[in-house]
Protein backbone atom coordinates (compact mmCIF):
# COMPACT_ATOMS: atom_id res chain seq x y z
CA UNK A 1 0.00 0.00 0.00
CA UNK A 2 2.83 2.77 0.98
CA UNK A 3 4.79 3.16 -1.99
CA UNK A 4 8.28 4.36 0.67
CA UNK A 5 8.42 1.33 2.48
CA UNK A 6 12.88 1.53 2.89
CA UNK A 7 13.08 4.38 4.21
CA UNK A 8 17.48 3.57 4.44
CA UNK A 9 19.83 6.40 3.68
CA UNK A 10 21.62 3.72 1.37
CA UNK A 11 18.67 2.28 -0.25
CA UNK A 12 17.13 6.05 -1.02
CA UNK A 13 20.80 6.59 -2.56
CA UNK A 14 20.78 3.38 -4.28
CA UNK A 15 17.36 4.30 -6.14
CA UNK A 16 18.36 8.27 -7.04
CA UNK A 17 21.62 6.78 -8.77
CA UNK A 18 20.04 3.85 -10.53
CA UNK A 19 19.59 4.92 -14.31
CA UNK A 20 16.41 4.62 -15.37
CA UNK A 21 15.41 1.41 -16.89
CA UNK A 22 14.53 0.77 -20.83
CA UNK A 23 10.74 1.19 -20.34
CA UNK A 24 10.90 4.31 -18.39
CA UNK A 25 13.27 5.63 -20.98
CA UNK A 26 10.47 4.68 -23.79
CA UNK A 27 7.60 6.22 -21.40
CA UNK A 28 9.63 9.28 -21.25
CA UNK A 29 10.32 9.39 -24.64
CA UNK A 30 6.90 9.06 -25.74
CA UNK A 31 6.40 11.89 -23.41
CA UNK A 32 8.65 13.98 -24.89
CA UNK A 33 6.92 13.75 -28.16
CA UNK A 34 3.40 14.17 -27.33
CA UNK A 35 4.42 17.17 -25.57
CA UNK A 36 6.62 18.50 -28.56
CA UNK A 37 3.62 17.65 -30.81
CA UNK A 38 1.08 18.94 -28.47
CA UNK A 39 2.45 22.69 -28.46
CA UNK A 40 0.34 23.54 -31.75
CA UNK A 41 -2.74 22.89 -30.06
CA UNK A 42 -5.10 25.32 -27.98
CA UNK A 43 -4.88 24.37 -24.25
CA UNK A 44 -0.97 23.29 -24.36
CA UNK A 45 1.11 24.97 -21.61
CA UNK A 46 -1.91 26.71 -20.24
CA UNK A 47 -0.51 26.75 -17.22
CA UNK A 48 2.91 28.01 -18.42
CA UNK A 49 1.35 30.80 -20.08
CA UNK A 50 0.62 32.14 -16.42
CA UNK A 51 4.29 31.70 -15.33
CA UNK A 52 5.70 33.07 -18.34
CA UNK A 53 2.82 35.71 -18.22
CA UNK A 54 3.78 36.58 -14.91
CA UNK A 55 7.79 36.60 -15.76
CA UNK A 56 7.19 39.95 -17.95
CA UNK A 57 4.81 41.04 -15.28
CA UNK A 58 1.19 40.09 -16.49
CA UNK A 59 -0.71 38.35 -13.18
CA UNK A 60 -3.60 37.54 -14.98
CA UNK A 61 -3.12 34.89 -18.31
CA UNK A 62 -5.43 36.01 -21.66
CA UNK A 63 -7.86 33.04 -20.31
CA UNK A 64 -8.50 35.12 -17.03
CA UNK A 65 -6.21 32.44 -14.88
CA UNK A 66 -3.73 33.64 -12.03
CA UNK A 67 -0.66 33.75 -11.27
CA UNK A 68 -1.02 32.26 -7.62
CA UNK A 69 2.39 30.89 -6.63
CA UNK A 70 5.55 32.76 -4.91
CA UNK A 71 7.46 35.40 -6.67
CA UNK A 72 10.79 34.23 -6.33
CA UNK A 73 9.92 31.81 -8.69
CA UNK A 74 9.68 34.34 -11.21
CA UNK A 75 13.57 34.34 -11.90
CA UNK A 76 12.99 31.12 -13.42
CA UNK A 77 10.21 31.13 -15.41
CA UNK A 78 12.09 34.43 -16.74
CA UNK A 79 15.00 31.74 -17.56
CA UNK A 80 12.56 29.34 -19.42
CA UNK A 81 10.49 31.68 -21.06
CA UNK A 82 13.51 33.55 -22.59
CA UNK A 83 13.81 30.50 -25.24
CA UNK A 84 9.92 30.87 -26.52
CA UNK A 85 8.19 27.52 -27.56
CA UNK A 86 11.70 25.63 -26.89
CA UNK A 87 11.30 26.81 -22.75
CA UNK A 88 8.02 25.72 -22.55
CA UNK A 89 8.64 22.20 -23.59
CA UNK A 90 11.72 22.25 -21.50
CA UNK A 91 9.74 23.92 -18.57
CA UNK A 92 7.74 20.58 -19.11
CA UNK A 93 10.21 18.13 -19.50
CA UNK A 94 11.43 19.51 -15.91
CA UNK A 95 8.56 18.14 -14.77
CA UNK A 96 8.53 14.93 -16.21
CA UNK A 97 11.94 14.83 -14.38
CA UNK A 98 10.63 15.84 -11.31
CA UNK A 99 7.93 13.43 -10.96
CA UNK A 100 10.53 10.20 -12.32
CA UNK A 101 12.82 11.61 -9.37
CA UNK A 102 9.97 11.93 -6.79
CA UNK A 103 8.88 8.04 -7.38
CA UNK A 104 12.67 7.15 -7.44
CA UNK A 105 12.56 8.68 -4.04
CA UNK A 106 9.50 7.15 -2.15
CA UNK A 107 10.27 4.09 -3.42
CA UNK A 108 7.02 4.05 -6.56
CA UNK A 109 6.94 2.74 -10.06
CA UNK A 110 8.29 5.45 -11.99
CA UNK A 111 6.67 4.49 -15.17
CA UNK A 112 3.44 4.03 -13.95
CA UNK A 113 3.43 6.92 -12.06
CA UNK A 114 4.25 8.87 -15.49
CA UNK A 115 1.79 7.23 -17.81
CA UNK A 116 -1.21 8.21 -15.45
CA UNK A 117 -3.76 10.75 -17.88
CA UNK A 118 -3.21 12.93 -14.40
CA UNK A 119 0.63 13.35 -14.99
CA UNK A 120 0.36 13.89 -18.71
CA UNK A 121 -2.37 17.09 -18.10
CA UNK A 122 0.39 18.21 -15.61
CA UNK A 123 3.01 18.00 -18.00
CA UNK A 124 0.72 19.15 -21.27
CA UNK A 125 -0.74 22.23 -19.01
CA UNK A 126 3.31 23.32 -17.83
CA UNK A 127 1.84 23.22 -14.10
CA UNK A 128 4.57 22.94 -11.21
CA UNK A 129 3.36 19.78 -9.40
CA UNK A 130 6.69 17.87 -10.83
CA UNK A 131 9.00 20.78 -9.88
CA UNK A 132 7.30 20.96 -7.02
CA UNK A 133 7.12 17.04 -6.34
CA UNK A 134 10.76 16.88 -7.34
CA UNK A 135 12.35 19.24 -5.03
CA UNK A 136 10.16 17.71 -2.47
CA UNK A 137 11.84 14.30 -2.94
CA UNK A 138 14.86 15.91 -3.19
CA UNK A 139 14.66 17.54 0.84
CA UNK A 140 14.08 13.63 1.64
CA UNK A 141 17.36 12.67 -0.08
CA UNK A 142 19.41 15.78 1.23
CA UNK A 143 18.13 15.20 4.88
CA UNK A 144 19.07 11.17 4.86
CA UNK A 145 22.23 12.69 3.51
CA UNK A 146 22.46 15.69 5.97
CA UNK A 147 22.78 18.09 3.83
CA UNK A 148 20.38 20.89 5.00
CA UNK A 149 21.55 23.79 2.92
CA UNK A 150 20.27 21.58 -0.13
CA UNK A 151 17.35 20.62 1.53
CA UNK A 152 16.91 24.31 2.84
CA UNK A 153 17.32 25.59 -0.50
CA UNK A 154 15.09 23.19 -2.12
CA UNK A 155 12.11 23.79 0.22
CA UNK A 156 11.74 27.20 -1.83
CA UNK A 157 10.22 24.89 -5.44
CA UNK A 158 8.78 22.32 -2.81
CA UNK A 159 6.09 24.98 -1.14
CA UNK A 160 5.02 26.43 -4.70
CA UNK A 161 2.11 24.30 -4.24
CA UNK A 162 1.39 25.30 -0.58
CA UNK A 163 -1.57 23.52 0.05
CA UNK A 164 0.12 20.10 0.00
CA UNK A 165 3.89 21.40 -0.16
CA UNK A 166 4.08 22.99 3.06
CA UNK A 167 2.88 20.12 5.22
CA UNK A 168 4.34 17.60 3.42
CA UNK A 169 7.58 19.49 3.82
CA UNK A 170 7.27 19.90 7.53
CA UNK A 171 6.39 16.07 7.92
CA UNK A 172 9.69 15.17 5.60
CA UNK A 173 11.56 17.51 7.49
CA UNK A 174 10.32 16.82 11.16
CA UNK A 175 11.19 12.71 10.20
CA UNK A 176 14.70 13.52 9.72
CA UNK A 177 15.20 15.00 13.28
CA UNK A 178 17.49 17.85 12.25
CA UNK A 179 19.73 19.63 15.33
CA UNK A 180 19.49 23.34 16.16
CA UNK A 181 22.68 23.75 13.76
CA UNK A 182 21.23 21.93 11.28
CA UNK A 183 17.69 24.03 11.68
CA UNK A 184 20.54 27.45 11.26
CA UNK A 185 21.72 25.59 7.72
CA UNK A 186 18.48 25.27 6.72
CA UNK A 187 17.53 28.76 7.05
CA UNK A 188 20.00 29.76 5.08
CA UNK A 189 18.90 29.92 1.56
CA UNK A 190 15.06 30.51 1.84
CA UNK A 191 15.11 32.93 4.42
CA UNK A 192 17.51 35.36 2.66
CA UNK A 193 15.52 34.67 -0.72
CA UNK A 194 12.16 34.71 0.83
CA UNK A 195 13.23 38.77 2.05
CA UNK A 196 14.85 39.77 -1.08
CA UNK A 197 11.46 38.41 -2.69
CA UNK A 198 9.80 40.60 -0.52
CA UNK A 199 12.25 43.73 -1.23
CA UNK A 200 12.11 43.58 -4.87
CA UNK A 201 8.14 42.77 -5.45
CA UNK A 202 6.48 44.12 -1.97
CA UNK A 203 3.75 42.31 0.21
CA UNK A 204 2.99 39.99 -2.93
CA UNK A 205 0.92 37.67 -0.32
CA UNK A 206 -1.36 40.48 -0.55
CA UNK A 207 -1.44 40.44 -3.86
CA UNK A 208 -1.97 36.71 -4.49
CA UNK A 209 -5.02 36.75 -1.94
CA UNK A 210 -6.47 39.35 -3.81
CA UNK A 211 -6.53 38.24 -7.26
CA UNK A 212 -7.95 34.77 -6.12
CA UNK A 213 -10.45 36.50 -4.40
CA UNK A 214 -11.06 38.59 -8.04
CA UNK A 215 -9.63 35.73 -10.30
CA UNK A 216 -10.79 32.55 -8.40
CA UNK A 217 -8.79 29.18 -9.59
CA UNK A 218 -10.86 26.79 -11.57
CA UNK A 219 -11.39 22.81 -11.58
CA UNK A 220 -11.15 22.22 -7.89
CA UNK A 221 -11.13 18.45 -6.90
CA UNK A 222 -11.04 18.66 -3.56
CA UNK A 223 -13.83 17.21 -1.12
CA UNK A 224 -14.26 20.68 0.30
CA UNK A 225 -16.24 21.34 -2.52
CA UNK A 226 -19.00 18.64 -1.40
CA UNK A 227 -18.51 19.28 2.68
CA UNK A 228 -17.13 22.46 2.80
CA UNK A 229 -14.81 23.18 6.26
CA UNK A 230 -16.15 19.80 7.10
CA UNK A 231 -13.37 17.97 5.36
CA UNK A 232 -10.22 19.23 7.82
CA UNK A 233 -11.99 16.71 10.08
CA UNK A 234 -9.47 14.81 8.09
CA UNK A 235 -6.61 15.98 9.16
CA UNK A 236 -7.11 15.20 12.81
CA UNK A 237 -5.63 11.16 12.60
CA UNK A 238 -2.39 12.46 11.17
CA UNK A 239 -1.25 13.08 14.79
CA UNK A 240 -2.11 9.64 15.85
CA UNK A 241 1.28 7.62 16.37
CA UNK A 242 2.28 5.42 13.60
CA UNK A 243 4.80 4.42 11.16
CA UNK A 244 7.01 7.69 9.58
CA UNK A 245 5.97 6.45 5.80
CA UNK A 246 2.04 5.92 6.94
CA UNK A 247 2.24 9.52 7.88
CA UNK A 248 3.76 10.63 5.36
CA UNK A 249 1.14 9.12 2.81
CA UNK A 250 -1.84 9.82 5.24
CA UNK A 251 -0.81 13.47 4.63
CA UNK A 252 -0.82 13.41 1.30
CA UNK A 253 -4.24 11.79 1.51
CA UNK A 254 -5.37 14.42 3.84
CA UNK A 255 -3.60 17.29 1.75
CA UNK A 256 -5.90 16.11 -1.51
CA UNK A 257 -8.97 16.42 0.04
CA UNK A 258 -8.91 18.47 3.55
CA UNK A 259 -7.86 21.48 1.57
CA UNK A 260 -10.40 24.20 -0.62
CA UNK A 261 -8.77 24.02 -3.62
CA UNK A 262 -6.28 20.76 -5.19
CA UNK A 263 -5.97 20.57 -9.01
CA UNK A 264 -6.63 16.91 -10.64
CA UNK A 265 -2.94 16.69 -11.24
CA UNK A 266 -1.91 17.53 -7.89
CA UNK A 267 -3.12 14.09 -7.23
CA UNK A 268 -0.36 12.70 -8.31
CA UNK A 269 1.40 13.16 -4.42
CA UNK A 270 -0.75 10.63 -3.15
CA UNK A 271 -0.03 8.13 -5.76
CA UNK A 272 3.76 8.61 -5.49
CA UNK A 273 3.43 8.34 -1.28
CA UNK A 274 0.45 5.69 -0.97
CA UNK A 275 0.10 3.67 -4.08
CA UNK A 276 1.01 4.31 -7.68
CA UNK A 277 -1.89 2.36 -9.63
CA UNK A 278 -4.37 5.25 -8.45
CA UNK A 279 -3.32 7.28 -11.57
CA UNK A 280 -4.01 4.75 -14.25
CA UNK A 281 -7.77 5.04 -13.00
CA UNK A 282 -7.15 8.96 -14.31
CA UNK A 283 -8.02 7.27 -17.36
CA UNK A 284 -11.76 7.19 -16.97
CA UNK A 285 -12.35 11.28 -16.68
CA UNK A 286 -12.93 11.87 -20.05
CA UNK A 287 -15.22 9.19 -20.52
CA UNK A 288 -17.13 9.78 -17.48
CA UNK A 289 -17.16 13.75 -17.88
CA UNK A 290 -18.59 13.40 -21.25
CA UNK A 291 -21.78 10.68 -19.92
CA UNK A 292 -22.28 12.35 -16.79
CA UNK A 293 -20.98 15.73 -16.10
CA UNK A 294 -18.44 17.73 -13.70
CA UNK A 295 -19.57 16.30 -10.53
CA UNK A 296 -19.41 13.42 -11.21
CA UNK A 297 -15.74 13.30 -12.24
CA UNK A 298 -14.62 14.48 -9.75
CA UNK A 299 -15.47 10.65 -7.82
CA UNK A 300 -13.03 9.66 -10.06
CA UNK A 301 -10.74 11.12 -8.17
CA UNK A 302 -12.14 11.53 -4.76
CA UNK A 303 -13.60 7.85 -4.59
CA UNK A 304 -10.03 6.10 -5.05
CA UNK A 305 -8.89 8.91 -2.61
CA UNK A 306 -11.25 8.31 0.44
CA UNK A 307 -10.51 4.45 -0.42
CA UNK A 308 -6.58 5.44 0.28
CA UNK A 309 -7.65 7.43 3.07
CA UNK A 310 -9.43 4.70 4.79
CA UNK A 311 -6.74 1.94 4.89
CA UNK A 312 -4.23 4.26 5.94
CA UNK A 313 -6.00 5.26 8.33
CA UNK A 314 -7.06 1.91 9.97
CA UNK A 315 -4.55 0.66 11.40
CA UNK A 316 -3.54 3.90 13.57
CA UNK A 317 -7.40 4.25 14.77
CA UNK A 318 -7.14 0.81 15.93
CA UNK A 319 -4.03 1.06 17.95
CA UNK A 320 -5.56 3.97 19.58
CA UNK A 321 -9.23 2.97 20.42
CA UNK A 322 -6.91 -0.42 22.14
CA UNK A 323 -5.12 1.73 23.74
CA UNK A 324 -7.82 3.25 25.49
CA UNK A 325 -9.33 0.00 26.58
CA UNK A 326 -6.26 -1.11 27.89
CA UNK A 327 -5.53 2.99 29.96
CA UNK A 328 -6.88 3.24 33.69
CA UNK A 329 -10.42 4.05 33.44
CA UNK A 330 -11.01 3.47 29.66
CA UNK A 331 -14.25 1.43 28.25
CA UNK A 332 -13.86 -2.10 29.32
CA UNK A 333 -13.58 -4.64 26.77
CA UNK A 334 -16.77 -7.09 25.90
CA UNK A 335 -16.07 -10.45 26.44
CA UNK A 336 -16.24 -12.11 22.92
Amino acid sequence: MIAERDRDPARIRDRVVEPPTRFEWLVIGCIGLILALATRYVGSGIDWEIFAGAADGRMTSEYGLGYYYPYWLLPIFDVYDTVGIVGQLAWSMTNVAGLWFAARVFGARPAVVLAAFGALMAFYTGTITGVALGALAGIRWAATERRWVVAGGLTLLSVAKPQWGIPLTLVVLVQARPRLLDLLRLAMVPVPVALASFAVYGWWPGEILQRAADNPPVGNGSLWIFVGPAALLLWLPVVLPMEPTRRLALVAAASMMGVPYVQQYDFAVLWIMATDGLGLLSYLHGPVFHFFGERVVRGVLLGPTLWAYALLVRQPLESWRRQRRRAPGGPAEQPA
